[in-house]
C-alpha cells in the first residue's frame, strides 16, 4: 500500500495558516483500517507521483484523494442505476449513501467555515486524477475550463459552494462527482471538436454553460466552431447553404 500516491505525504510537511485541521483529517484517514485496511509492515513509502491513467504528473492536495474517489464512485454508480429522477435527486441520495462509508465520519469533523478550501482542494484533485481524452499540449486549459463548469454545476446542488456561507463538506465533495456525470459525455464531445480548434476549451472558460440549470456548453462549443468555418457570405441560397451544411457535417 503506497501512503505516499500523489505525493500525499507532503500535505503532512504543509505550514501554511489552517493546515491544522488539513493534518488532523490526514491521520484520521490514515488510523482507520476500515477506510486503509493495510498492516504497517506492508506499508511503501516511497514516493509514487503518476497515478491516473494518462499518467500526468500531479501532487494531490486532499488527504488520500485517490482512495476517497475509488470509494465513492461504486456509490453514485448504484445511486444512479436506481434512480431516475432529476441531478438534484441524485445529488441528495447520494449524499446519503456517503453517510455510510467510513470517511465520512472524518469529513464531516472539518469545520464548515474551511469548507470552501477543502472542496477545492478535492475538485483539483479530482480533475487531476481523470483521464481526460485532450492532447498534452491544452490539458492546462481543458482543467482550468472544469473546474469552473464542475463548480457551476456542483453550485445547483449546494449553492453555499460559491457563496462564501460555510456548508457540510461532504455535499461540495458529492457534487462534484455528480457534475462530472452530469457532463461526461459533453467532455468527449468537446475532446473531438478540440482535435482541431485547440483554443476552444480556454474559449469556454469565459463563457455561461448552464441555461435553465441543463449544461449547454457543448451546443455553445459547436456554435464556435460552425461561426469558424462558416465562409464569409452575404448571402446564401439554397444550394450554397445545402453544400456547405454537407461539407461541415
Amino acid at each position: 500500500h503506497h501512503i505516499d500516491v500523489c505525493n500525499n505525504l507532503s500535505l503532512l510537511t504543509t505550514n501554511e495558516e489552517d493546515n491544522s485541521c488539513l493534518h488532523k483529517l490526514w491521520l484520521c484517514l490514515f488510523k482507520d483500517q476500515s477506510f486503509l485496511p493495510f498492516e504497517y509492515q506492508d506499508i511503501a513509502t516511497s514516493s509514487v507521483p503518476v497515478t491516473n491513467i494518462k499518467a500526468r504528473k500531479y501532487s494531490c492536495r486532499f488527504p488520500f484523494s485517490r482512495e476517497i474517489i475509488d470509494q465513492i464512485e461504486p456509490v453514485l454508480s448504484k445511486v444512479i442505476l436506481n434512480s431516475r429522477e432529476e441531478k438534484s435527486h441524485v445529488f441528495h441520495e447520494t449524499v446519503d449513501a456517503l453517510k455510510n462509508l467510513s470517511f465520512c465520519e472524518y469529513i464531516s469533523n472539518v469545520p464548515p467555515e474551511l469548507s470552501s478550501d477543502f472542496y477545492k482542494r478535492y475538485l483539483h484533485d479530482y480533475i487531476n486524477n481523470l483521464s481526460l481524452p485532450f492532447d498534452e499540449k491544452i490539458i492546462e486549459s481543458v482543467q482550468k475550463m472544469l473546474q469552473v463548469a464542475f463548480t457551476t454545476i456542483a453550485n445547483t446542488f449546494e449553492p453555499a459552494i460559491t457563496s462564501g456561507e460555510p456548508f457540510p463538506l461532504i455535499n461540495g465533495i458529492a457534487a462534484v462527482h455528480v457534475a462530472y456525470n452530469t457532463m461526461e459525455k459533453e467532455i468527449f464531445w468537446l475532446a473531438e471538436l478540440s482535435d482541431g480548434f485547440p483554443e476552444l476549451p480556454s474559449t469556454l472558460q469565459e463563457t455561461d454553460i448552464l441555461s435553465s440549470e441543463k449544461v449547454i456548453f457543448h451546443l455553445i462549443a459547436v456554435k464556435y466552431v460552425t461561426q469558424k468555418l462558416a465562409p464569409e457570405r452575404k448571402q446564401w441560397d439554397a444550394e450554397s447553404t445545402k453544400t456547405w451544411v454537407l461539407d461541415f457535417h
